[in-house]
């Protein structure tokens, strides 16, 4: 024999001859039933996994509820501080408005007190003023005499 008599040759096997199930009706059965369960586990993985969501997303609503409440407090303490910001520039304006008040009014105090210091040499002044109307008085007095004998000797 030569070799390629030794060559065994195969032909392939076409599907209707394939080998068919060769499970038994109950093994048929075990595998349905491995199967099924297969589906049902799967929606319980599901549902635990929205618990689970359904949990964060509870933690999250909460979380969200104290993030707004802090953020209220926030705007409120904002609010207030602006408020205070208002107040505090209004009394600024005011005080600088008394200061320039001041600031006059120590004027006038000084111009008063000055007046105050001339006080005693006006009141000097006057008296030579009042004695010096008298003095003048006095000689309108004697020019009028002296005019009354001046104007009788004319006569």
């Amino acid at each position: 024999m030569s070799e390629a008599d030794k060559t065994v040759k195969i032909r392939a096997i076409p599907e209707k001859d394939a080998p068919r199930n060769t499970l038994t009706d109950e093994q048929n059965a075990a595998l349905e039933r491995v199967k099924q369960n297969a589906q049902l586990e799967k929606p319980q993985e599901n549902t635990s996994k929205i618990e689970k969501l359904l949990e964060s997303l509870t933690a999250e609503k909460a979380k969200s509820a104290e993030f707004k409440k802090q953020v209220e407090a926030l705007n409120d303490k904002l609010s207030d501080y602006l408020e205070l910001e208002s107040t505090v520039e209004k009394l600024g304006e005011k005080l600088k408005l008394e200061r320039t008040k001041s600031a006059g009014l120590e004027t006038k105090t000084a111009e008063l007190e000055a007046r105050i210091k001339a006080l005693p040499e006006l009141e000097v002044k006057v008296k030579k003023l009042a004695e010096l109307e008298a003095k003048v008085k006095e000689l309108s007095d004697v020019l009028g005499k002296i005019s009354g004998i001046a104007g009788g000797k004319a006569s």
